[in-house]
């Protein structure tokens, strides 16, 4: 019960529109549900990218975490 009250912890997801093992419908399915348990939940479509990352998402993925650092 305790996760049900922590709805203020923010949750980045991304996801590649090309990923072969994980489908991208599931990514945006579990992106829906999230939003349900908590409005800083973030959603990132990397165009053209399968199972892996690249320069795209880390430079996301920074960006995030110094807004959420930046603002506490």
């Amino acid at each position: 019960m305790a996760a049900i009250g922590n709805k203020a912890t923010p949750i980045v997801q991304c996801h590649g529109d090309c990923d072969p093992l994980v489908p991208y419908k599931w990514g945006q399915m579990t992106a829906s549900l999230l939003k349900q348990f908590t409005a800083k939940s973030e959603f990132k479509t990397i165009k053209g990218l399968g199972h892996s990352s690249n320069d795209e998402e880390m430079a996301f993925l920074k960006a995030f975490v110094e807004r959420i650092l930046t603002s506490e």
